[in-house]
């Protein structure tokens, strides 16, 4: 039987509950921010002038970048248990175990995991629909760009929980890795290609690059694959030691 107290523990002894009070207020922060991007880039033409002048509306790469960042913020936090009620003051508060240091990661974490990156993304479908429909992408693309987003936000979750097995969830060293992760990943490797950088690839996505876009795609995911799968395997492996240890005890 598959234990789903990520579903209804909103206490600190779940990392990221689904319905946890910060963790919806954050989600509906973020809607509100992807909509004011979707209204303040609104092209103010219709679409066949910009074919006319061989351009295209950016709206599509403008509101997926967003999402991005947004969904990118959510799942380091959640990774790290950042997104739970703490009713103590800061200095007051204590490391408490939590459920999926407790329990086999594959079995329980990384389900939750992969559940609550999706259960993420749902909300935010609408918008991005009406961004790519405006921007005149098709459903194909509009596919691979949900999934750019979903693979990186599970690469964001699974490296968050690694921060979170090495320093816990109140460690300052642990809150400055995961912004200087978040700002690796989707920024500086734009210097590099947009097969190594989310935000460059929905844009070249959003300009419709064909041989090169497609080349860039699948080596991003690639990428984040294998790096979710090093990183899966690391949380295992502590996640692993820190049950053997608590059955010792």
């Amino acid at each position: 039987m598959m234990r789903t107290e990520f579903l209804t523990d909103d206490s600190e002894r779940s990392l990221a509950p689904f319905f946890s009070p910060p963790l919806l207020s954050a989600t509906a922060t973020g809607l509100y921010i992807v909509g004011c991007v979707l209204l303040l880039f609104w092209p103010r033409q219709e679409l066949f002038r910009f074919i006319g002048t061989n351009s295209e509306p950016l709206l599509f790469f403008q509101v997926f970048s967003t999402a991005a960042l947004v969904q990118a913020y959510l799942n380091l936090r959640c990774g790290r248990g950042e997104m739970v009620k703490q009713d103590d003051l800061p200095y007051f508060r204590k490391e408490v175990s939590t459920h999926e240091t407790e329990r086999n990661f594959l079995r329980y974490g990384l389900k939750g995991f992969l559940l609550h990156t999706i259960f993420l993304i749902l909300p935010f479908l609408p918008l991005l629909l009406v961004a790519s429909s405006i921007s005149g992408v098709s459903a194909a693309v509009f596919a691979e760009a949900v999934s750019v987003l979903w693979i990186t936000s599970l690469l964001c979750r699974v490296f968050g929980f690694f921060v979170y097995l090495l320093w816990g969830r109140l460690s300052y060293a642990g809150y400055l890795t995961v912004r200087v992760f978040g700002i690796l990943l989707l920024f500086a490797t734009a210097a590099y290609s947009a097969a190594l950088n989310p935000l460059l690839l929905l844009y070249h996505m959003n300009k419709g690059v064909q041989n090169p876009l497609q080349d860039s795609y699948r080596i991003y995911v690639a990428a984040a694959a294998c790096a979710i799968l090093l990183l899966t395997v690391i949380d295992n492996v502590l996640v692993s030691k820190n049950v053997r240890t608590e059955k010792t005890e």
